[in-house]
């Protein structure tokens, strides 16, 4: 059985680097400080979402499906 051929394309190299860029910016925003908060903190446990410095609780869960 042959092994498969590799792949190139025209947009091969500009994919990767975004996806190594946004692997990076998910792994260091929760560590980033807004206002004395996380950028984004999901504590399942406590029902508090922080995004961006804003806390939403489950009442906002509305404003929460808009804002995303």
């Amino acid at each position: 059985m042959d092994a498969p051929a590799a792949v190139s394309s025209r947009f091969l190299r500009a994919r990767r680097i975004l996806a190594y860029v946004l692997i990076a910016v998910f792994t260091l925003l929760p560590y980033l400080a807004i206002n004395g908060k996380p950028a984004i903190l999901l504590n399942i446990a406590a029902r508090e979402f922080t995004l961006f410095g804003f806390t939403f609780l489950p009442t906002d869960t509305l404003l929460l499906a808009l804002f995303w």
